[in-house]
Parts: C-alpha cells; structure tokens; sequence
C-alpha cells in the first residue's frame, strides 16, 4: 500500500470504467479534486485507474493529481487486471453499456464476461472488498438483454465469496452525462427528430414488450422516474468502501423527486440555454421496439437513436426507495429539478 505524505497508510481502490461517466465522478469524490468534493469524506484512498484510451482520461479525469494512477487496458485482459489488482485494497466495478455496438461491446461480454475477469483477477490478488455497478431492473430473467446481463453479472458476484456490495441505480443524471447530453439535444433540436421532444410511452392495455390489446382508440400513459444525480451515486459507492454495514447489501438509488418524462422535458426546455419551444410528443414504446426489432434483422438497427430494449425500458416506470443506501450511508439523495438547474447553465 502506498504512504501518504503524513506517513499513514492509504489504501488504494482498483477502479475499471474510472473514464466513464460515473467513474469520472468517483475519481473526484475519492480524491476530493472537484468543488464539493471532501476525498470519500476523509476516507484516505488512493486510486488507480482502468481506463481504455489513456488521451480520453486525460481529457476527463484529474491525471495530475496526487494519489491518481492510471492503467491503460482493456477489462478483459487478465495482464491487465493482474496489474490493476496488485496491492489494492478494494475494487470497483463500472463497466457497462446501454446499447451493443461492434467492436464486441455486447451485453454479455461487456457485464458478464467483465465481471467474471474482474472477480478471478481479484480471487487470483487475494481481494476480498468489491462494489459492483448494477442497474435498476437488474434480473437474469428480465425482459431485455440489458436487465439479463446485469442480472447473470449480480449472481455471480453473490456466488464469488467477497465482501460484496451492488449498486443499483435507476436513470442517472449529470452535466456531462450521455442521458443529458442527449436530453440537450433533442430541446435544441439538433438531433432526430430535429422538430419534437420524444419519450417512449407505454400503450394501455399492452405490456412493454408488446403482449395484449389497445383499447379503442389506443391511451397511452407517460412513464414516471426519479433521476439520481451522479454525485450523490458517486458518494455512495466511495462512502460504501469504508461501512461494513454495506457488505453482501443491494442498494436501489434513486432521487427524492418523482416526475413524468413530459415534466422532466419540459423542464430542461426551460433551463438549458438555446433550447428551442419544441412540442414534447409520446412515441408508443411497443411500436417503437417492434421497429427497432425489424431493423436490426435487416442490419440497419445501428441507423435508428435507439434499439429495441432501450425502448422497453423506457417504457418502464423507473421509481424506488434510496431509503436504505440513506440509513446505513449517512446520505441524502437530491431532486432533479433543483440540481439540474443549478448545472443546466454548462450544458
């Protein structure tokens, strides 16, 4: 383990993902290198990095900084993950994507393969606390690929014998977030459809995955959420490494304010600057994937913003308790609305 320089011993936590998303966030919350970050509340970690493209961690993560080290591989490689384990104390777990894409960046292999390297690697190092990045509606048996994957990768890690903790946040939200990012977008209207602001809408009467019958004339119904905003996801995982309260728990995160997409749309038109008055239109979510389906059998599901399991998740209401991840970590989790607006001036 490495020393501080008041002569303490730091521990050191293995991060793969630390370039993504949340991983940016918990780099800074561990370090305490970004405003109203404390360095996991006085927690005294070190951190080291698995990242693909060392230019993109240079671009987004704080390189220069104490107790910051980095390792360029992939999640996969055992050579790799031998590195990244050695000496560490603690290892997290945020690969994962939201849509297949080629280069082999498939469900299975991106959560489950992944996961599966990461935890022999640490078996291999002798690593005994780990903390996995799950998602909501996480389930082996679930009704999209994503759900499954996530799922298979959480029994595995209950079966591995570490001091576990999973993480199973629903929609994330943050200024440099891909979901913002693209929420942006669509109110500029500086993306498909260019002309409206859409969300996937459930059709009554007829299930996510397109079982059932529509009423005459078909009512569609507007999915409720409750966005977490990144720091506070951030926070718990870095507060979780020290709580042994947290070992062998699942903890649902969400925000504290619940919202239609209409609302949440409708709001960020508001507040991000040059967004334009543009109609936010429901876009029937069964009909949606079957389109998607028919696409991808033809080989043009890449053309389309979007794949058949993406639209029945969001069709799916994405609302639980932080309750739990409040009581045994100490946190309060914010509402969407006056975080975003504090951050929708830099999107």
């Amino acid at each position: 383990m490495a020393k501080g320089m008041s002569g303490m011993a730091e521990r050191v936590v293995a991060i793969t993902g630390a370039s993504g998303f949340v991983g940016r966030w918990l780099v800074h919350e561990l370090l305490g290198t970004r405003e109203g970050t404390v360095g996991t509340t006085g927690g005294g970690w070190q951190v080291r990095a698995l990242v693909r493209s060392r230019e993109k961690a240079n671009r987004v993560l704080p390189t220069e900084a104490p107790g910051l080290s980095l390792i360029e591989g992939a999640v996969n490689s055992r050579e790799s993950l031998a590195y990244l384990m050695d000496g560490a104390d603690a290892c997290i777990n945020l690969v994962g994507l939201i849509r297949e894409a080629g280069g082999g960046q498939t469900f299975e292999r991106i959560h489950v393969e992944a996961t599966a390297a990461v935890l022999a690697a640490m078996d291999r190092a002798g690593l005994k606390r780990y903390v996995q990045m799950s998602a909501y509606g996480a389930d082996p048996d679930g009704s999209t690929e994503y759900w499954r994957t996530k799922g298979r990768a959480e029994r595995l890690v209950r079966q591995s014998g570490l001091d576990w903790t999973i993480f199973r946040p629903g929609m994330i939200h943050g200024p440099d977030g891909e979901f913002m990012s693209m929420v942006a977008d669509w109110v500029r209207g500086r993306s498909v459809p260019y002309v409206m602001v859409p969300y996937f809408a459930r059709i009554k009467g007829v299930s996510p995955t397109g079982e059932g019958i529509p009423g005459v004339p078909p009512e569609l119904e507007s999915p409720v959420l409750e966005p977490v905003f990144v720091g506070d996801v951030a926070r718990a995982f870095a507060l979780s490494l020290s709580q042994p309260e947290a070992v062998h728990e699942i903890y649902p995160l969400f925000g504290s304010e619940e919202l239609s997409w209409p609302e949440l749309m409708k709001f960020a038109a508001e507040h991000i600057p040059n967004a334009k008055k543009l109609p936010v239109v429901p876009v029937p979510g069964a009909l949606a994937m079957f389109k998607a389906k028919a696409a991808s059998m033809v080989g043009l599901g890449a053309l389309l913003p979007f794949d058949a399991g993406m639209a029945v998740m969001g069709q799916v209401d994405s609302v639980g308790s932080s309750a739990k991840a409040s009581r045994q970590l100490g946190l309060e989790f914010a509402p969407f609305r006056e975080t975003m607006a504090d951050y929708a001036d830099v999107m």
